[in-house]
């Protein structure tokens, strides 16, 4: 499991792509933070990251805090 990402962060269509030792890692994350990104045009990010695999799915979704991440695991739980 992917538990933390950092690096410089660039928009993609809906998500960001944080691009890590020559790797780039798309990650959904919140609305604010995706025009936080889209604003600056680059913007070097600390994430928080779940990981949510299923046999046909490999998505990240990142957090700045703690708190976010909680909210968006207490959704998934009631799903």
């Amino acid at each position: 499991m992917i538990g933390f990402l950092a690096g410089p962060a660039r928009v993609q269509k809906d998500t960001i792509l944080l691009l890590i030792q020559g790797i780039g890692f798309q990650v959904t994350v919140p609305q604010h933070l995706w025009q936080q990104v889209q604003t600056a045009g680059e913007l070097s990010l600390e994430l928080k990251i779940h990981s949510y695999i299923k046999e046909d799915r490999f998505e990240l979704y990142g957090f700045q805090t703690d708190e976010e991440m909680e909210i968006f695991r207490m959704m998934l739980a009631i799903s």
